[in-house]
């Protein structure tokens, strides 16, 4: 799915604004370094409900539809923006396809319902095993693959969230930019979810 940057003007509700900014934050210490797992202290009431529907009625891993377009839109914005979109689709834990490759590049993958168990494989580090729960977001770098290896007894809708690029930098190193970034669009979802409400 195509995400258009976020719209400054539009209104974001205060909490995926936080959501987002939870996740920002810590892309500016670990993207383009190491796996990371984020337990974001805010979650919009319903997203992950609705994505979560949204997914079950999905046959392997396809485009996400106009319900994730909010949060990949705010997610490209405070990532610093630029051409390439950040392309959210949905996958299934365990995968509904025998011998579903892993999950190539640079994502963000997010439970939406129960949880499951991941493996992230990287050249230069032992193989990582993770358990994630609903609401959970597990950052993979481009350098490592990421492997859904869940035995949980019901299937798991997953979002996966594709990272662009940014410009110049073959694996989108971090820097304090990021934050600043990521802190201009919270205030600016804020305040216009403020002006909203006045």
């Amino acid at each position: 799915m195509r995400s258009e940057p976020a719209d400054p003007d539009a209104c974001t509700p205060p909490a995926l604004a936080a959501f987002v900014t939870d996740i920002a934050l810590s892309l500016a210490v670990h993207r383009g370094r190491s796996a990371a797992l984020i337990w974001p202290e805010h979650e919009p009431t319903g997203l992950l409900d609705t994505l979560a529907a949204a997914a079950r009625t999905a046959t392997g891993p396809v485009p996400a539809g106009p319900e994730a377009d909010g949060l990949a839109g705010l997610l490209h914005t405070a990532l610093g923006g630029g051409s390439d979109p950040v392309r959210a689709r949905y996958a299934t834990s365990p995968p509904r396809v025998p011998g579903e490759p892993a999950i190539p590049g640079e994502v963000l993958l997010v439970p939406l319902a129960r949880g499951c168990d991941c493996r992230v494989t990287s050249a230069v580090r032992p193989p990582l095993r993770l358990r994630l729960r609903k609401g959970d977001v597990l950052y993979v770098p481009q350098s490592s693959a990421l492997d859904v290896v869940s035995r949980w007894p019901a299937p798991c809708p997953l979002l996966v969230l594709a990272l662009p690029r940014r410009a110049g930098q073959p694996c989108a190193a971090s820097s304090p930019s990021l934050i600043a970034s990521a802190t201009s669009a919270v205030r600016a979802a804020s305040s216009a979810a403020n002006r909203s409400a006045s």
